[in-house]
């Protein structure tokens, strides 16, 4: 199922922050904060959309910075 199949499923506030998001708008304040009392359904979609917007951002390739920090002291 798609992300835009699932939208039309959840409440419809949730859904206009989540279409604002996937099409690069900027969410305001308000809807920042409506999104902290995401649940269930609506919770499952705000990680999918999380998601989808890290992917488009950076993509699926993970790497890391292997770091030495030598200690010189006695």
């Amino acid at each position: 199922m798609t992300i835009d199949r699932i939208l039309k499923t959840i409440d419809v506030a949730y859904a206009r922050i989540f279409d604002k998001a996937l099409e690069g708008k900027e969410i305001s304040v308000e809807d920042t904060l409506n999104l902290f009392a995401a649940e269930n359904r609506e919770l499952m979609v705000l990680i999918m959309v999380a998601n989808e917007l890290r992917k488009s951002a950076v993509g699926d390739t993970v790497t890391f910075v292997h770091n030495r920090n030598i200690n010189f002291t006695n």
